[in-house]
């Protein structure tokens, strides 16, 4: 008798297997579904949080800068008085514009958005064109050294002062 029911058991299963294949995909396929939207919601918030991570860093990098970027800002000390003729001091500038040339690279590799450079870093780079010893001797007489500054103030229009 048991040879019987087991017989039984696998006729019914044989002749209902597509039902049954068939309710498991109806159940089945929401919760698919929902797993996919589930996964790609939590992508985007690593991405933002990544974003997030990589904007407190250039702050960092930025904050490096400090000495250089106060005296260059509104009424600071390079303001209305000349740069010394001091090695350490435009290797500091040297360094302060190549952070900014670090900025172009990463916006033409789309790891930086334009917008969120420019509404945090744009005045920087304005406070270093308003300074006609930096626009003299490293943006015009140094050209050739500074194509990715040039194509960074260029990408944010400010490229007017410094083609004179």
């Amino acid at each position: 008798m048991v040879g019987f029911a087991h017989h039984v058991i696998i006729f019914y299963l044989m002749e209902n297997i597509q039902i049954i294949a068939n309710l498991v995909t109806i159940v089945g396929l929401p919760f698919g579904i929902l797993s996919i939207f589930i996964a790609i919601h939590s992508i985007k918030q690593a991405k933002k949080i990544e974003q997030g991570n990589f904007l407190i860093e250039l702050r960092k990098m930025f904050a490096t800068h400090n000495e250089v970027h106060f005296k260059l800002r509104n009424g600071g000390v390079w303001t209305n008085n000349p740069i010394p003729d001091d090695p350490d001091e435009w290797a500091k500038i040297d360094s302060y514009l190549g952070l900014f040339e670090l900025c172009e690279i990463l916006m033409q590799n789309n790891s930086l958005s334009v917008e969120h450079f420019s509404s945090q870093y744009q005045y920087r780079l304005e406070n270093i064109i308003a300074n006609d010893q930096i626009v003299l001797n490293k943006l015009r007489n140094e050209r050739a050294y500074w194509e990715t500054l040039l194509r960074l103030l260029a990408r944010v229009h400010l490229k007017e002062k410094t083609s004179r």
